[in-house]
């Protein structure tokens, strides 16, 4: 028997990913968790905000940046817009996804980012040389494909490793845009 959580329902207001670049790799410390397509995913969103370059820590929140974290406030939840209903489901590695849009409108894509929560990186250079550095919501990788429409339904079947994370994030966005539709996560059981 796999594993097999219904809904992801623990996480809905906020689902946290943590997407380590790596473009501070010069410094002499190659961080574990950092991925070129992360780097590429930042510098995405930092176009279509039009700024002149990327910078870490970047927080974004339904695909604009936010800097209240730099003020100590908590992130805004707002009452959420009925927008449809997004359920997965995992098995055997195999991630399900259906959507159920409110209102059809454009081809849609989902995201699915594995995560490692209570992991720890020693720095042996640069700024932190010499700390631990505690890390929660790590995205191990990020895959996505086109969803298949069908009546009122999207549905989308990934196969992907899920070796090494605790939980896991789902998100769709319509094609062509870094914008959340809808996300949910959940620990992994």
């Amino acid at each position: 028997m796999g594993q097999r959580y219904h809904g992801l329902a623990e996480w809905r207001q906020v689902v946290p990913v943590a997407f380590h670049v790596d473009y501070w790799d010069q410094l002499g410390w190659k961080d574990r968790f950092a991925k070129p397509e992360f780097t590429s995913r930042q510098q995405l969103y930092s176009a279509s905000w039009q700024r002149g370059s990327v910078y870490t820590p970047c927080f974004v929140l339904n695909g604009e940046e936010w800097q209240g974290w730099f003020r100590g406030q908590l992130p805004p939840i707002e009452q959420p817009a009925i927008v449809g209903n997004l359920e997965a489901a995992i098995k055997d590695n195999i991630v399900d996804v259906r959507f159920a849009p409110a209102t059809q409108s454009k081809e849609y894509v989902v995201f699915v980012a594995p995560l490692a929560m209570q992991a720890s990186s020693d720095v042996r250079a640069g700024e932190n040389r010499g700390r631990r550095l505690n890390h929660d919501f790590v995205a191990l990788s990020l895959n996505s494909v086109k969803m298949e429409s069908r009546d009122s339904t999207a549905r989308a079947v990934l196969q992907l490793s899920l070796n090494g994370a605790q939980a896991i994030a789902v998100w769709v966005t319509q094609e062509r845009s870094l914008v959340p539709i809808q996300a949910l996560g959940g620990r992994l059981e």
